[in-house]
């Protein structure tokens, strides 16, 4: 299936999301599904004009690098747009890696994604663990 076949399909908001809101956000924001978030995720790539000429070439990043990265910012500040890490001029593997260590990231536990209404900004917001969880 090519990425241009998928299909968006409305939710219930009532269904168990993978990426759940703090209780006391208001209403403006709603939980993200991983489906939610690799959409956005091919609608970043799929904006990217095809690259006809290919150069082999070493990177200057990784996953880790980008979870560094990802961490440092959240130490500076506890939420940022999505679109402050991810921009126009990268790379579609550099975006990738961008992608798989916000992946890791939630799977740690340690950030969340939400998303300002149907189709609004993505924001990736550090989450704050309890000491007694630790």
């Amino acid at each position: 299936m090519k990425a241009e076949e998928f299909i968006i399909i409305p939710k219930k908001q009532d269904s168990k999301m993978l990426f759940d809101l703090q209780k006391d956000n208001d209403l403006n924001w709603k939980s993200l599904s991983i489906i939610d978030l690799l959409s956005a995720f091919v609608k970043v790539l799929n904006s990217k004009e095809n690259e006809t000429e290919y150069e082999v070439s070493i990177f200057e990043f990784s996953v880790e690098d980008k979870i560094k990265s990802i961490q440092e910012l959240l130490n500076s500040k506890e939420r940022f747009n999505f679109f402050e890490i991810v921009y126009e001029e990268m790379p579609k593997i550099e975006i990738i890696c961008i992608f798989l260590a916000v992946l890791e990231l939630v799977k740690q536990e340690l950030i969340s994604v939400q998303q300002h209404k149907i189709f609004g900004d993505i924001t990736i917001v550090k989450k704050i663990r309890n000491e007694s969880s630790i």
